[in-house]
């Protein structure tokens, strides 16, 4: 029986196998990074001459890697679940003190200039660009097991504009139970308010009772024929607002 063998192109698969997010994630700092180590080794290659061209290159790449490499093993740490937090502060510290250092190459007379707070800039960003990179791989792995809580509710902005009030007490009742689904979080408010108003009702029932002493007091429906208000029915005066009680004499 004859075998079809079917011809793939060596060029799409290789481009199949590639993480497209690591490129669009190495790019820039790639370019951050090359700046930041042309702007050493122009230092370098004006003020070390003797140096020659080795030590120069050495000199530049040696003083922007150290910050890469913190970076890099704090994303390792981060990303096998590990502690990260002293190796991206030690990143992080350590690219502001390099920036400051490439800065000052290039400010005249400790007045900044653009050349300056351009190198300054590319050599402190480069391990927060690694971070971000770490937090977002970290975050889709550890949503694949599980083990991270999903975006809190979304409200749309004509919600908040208008109702405030409700869209906080709204979101406030999702941030604790996870919901994310605007509509059920709002049933869910609506169950919340529904409760409330009939524990208000409950507590104001009893408080009228307790003042009245001899008086049973209970809600009634609007249509009834025998309501009447129930402050009517206080001795101080005491006035329930938009409630309407029937009163039993009890003696």
């Amino acid at each position: 029986m004859p075998i079809s063998l079917k011809k793939t192109n060596p060029i799409a698969s290789y481009l199949g196998r590639i993480n497209k997010h690591a490129i669009v994630t190495a790019v820039p700092i790639l370019l951050c990074n090359g700046v930041a180590v042309t702007g050493q080794y122009q230092f370098a290659h004006s003020h070390l001459p003797s140096w020659q061209l080795p030590g120069q290159l050495m000199y530049a790449a040696a003083l922007e890697s150290i910050a890469i490499y913190l970076a890099y093993m704090g994303h390792l740490a981060q990303i096998a679940n590990d502690s990260a937090l002293r190796l991206r502060l030690a990143s992080y510290s350590y690219g502001l003190v390099i920036g400051a250092i490439n800065y000052s190459h290039y400010a005249r007379f400790s007045k900044p200039t653009v050349t300056g707070l351009a190198v300054g800039l590319m050599s402190t960003s480069s391990p927060w660009l690694w971070a971000i990179y770490t937090r977002r791989t970290s975050r889709d792995q550890l949503a694949t097991r599980g083990l991270v809580e999903s975006h809190a509710v979304r409200l749309g902005s004509t919600r908040w504009s208008w109702h405030p009030v409700r869209s906080a007490i709204t979101f406030w009742l999702a941030s604790w139970t996870g919901q994310a689904n605007p509509k059920c979080a709002l049933e869910d408010y609506e169950k919340w308010r529904a409760q409330r108003t009939k524990q208000d009702k409950q507590e104001t029932i009893e408080e009228v009772t307790q003042r009245t002493g001899d008086v049973e007091v209970e809600e009634i429906e609007p249509d009834s024929a025998d309501l009447v208000p129930a402050a009517k029915q206080t001795s101080d005066g005491y006035l329930v607002h938009e409630s309407w009680m029937r009163s039993n004499n009890t003696r």
